[in-house]
């Protein structure tokens, strides 16, 4: 029997979320706060064993991953494309606040508040994101849980029993997660350098825990699943 943990991160804050612009595909370097807790991941993880990492080519996955492993020296970082952010084709590096706009315009305010405000879901969002691309080429929720849900198998498939680390970006992770387990996520993305644990026996995966940001909530959760001992 294969039994595999998946450490779901996040990357870190970067200089486009600050701006509250989507990023997608483009790149946009970590800030400071954001490499601060990427080293603070890396000292809440410095007691997980990791078999392998992974993140995808986009700097701001792989910058948080080389600061998370700066206690696992040992552990090799794979990059996997599959691992990027959604692509949003035009809407790339656009204002939140502009889409925003265009959303009210199409679906109105009360269904714009609700994606947005946290009780829509992340299908919708998804796929409101996709219906404003004027060059049609956005990824949908079909295409984009497709792309994530292969990538993991690939992962799990590539590896034999052990924890791994798995660097992405928020709507890719989010729309994994909600693809496993819809109540698990609402129309709130997972936080900059919060931690999902998904358990994977047999290739299987059940979903742990979503969004773990504190010291205390993830500690409680590796000693539980025997991940660390102290």
């Amino acid at each position: 029997m294969t039994k595999q943990l998946l450490f779901l991160v996040r990357h870190g804050q970067t200089e486009l979320n600050v701006a509250d612009k989507l990023q997608g595909w483009i790149d946009s370097p970590l800030t400071a706060e954001g490499m601060k807790s990427a080293r603070q991941l890396s000292h809440m993880l410095r007691k997980v064993d990791f078999a392998a990492a992974y993140a995808s080519d986009l700097e701001r996955q792989q910058v948080t991953a080389r600061l998370i492993l700066q206690k696992h020296p040992e552990t090799i970082l794979h990059v996997n494309t599959g691992l990027r952010e959604m692509y949003f084709g035009a809407l790339e590096g656009q204002p939140m606040r502009r889409v925003f706009i265009e959303i009210v315009r199409r679906y109105g305010l009360r269904t714009a508040r609700n994606l947005y405000a946290g009780d829509g879901n992340i299908m919708a969002m998804t796929n409101s994101f996709a219906a404003l691309d004027s060059t049609d080429q956005a990824e949908d929720y079909r295409t984009l849980q497709q792309r994530m849900t292969t990538t993991m198998q690939h992962i799990c498939d590539q590896n034999e029993d052990g924890n791994i680390l798995i660097v992405s970006s928020g709507l890719s992770l989010s729309n994994y997660l909600y693809g496993l387990d819809r109540s698990v996520i609402n129309g709130h993305l997972l936080d900059n350098t919060s931690v999902s644990l998904v358990d994977v026996e047999d290739g299987v995966p059940t979903v742990l825990a979503v969004n773990l940001t504190s010291t205390r909530d993830l500690t409680n959760i590796l000693k539980e699943t025997n991940t660390i001992t102290d």
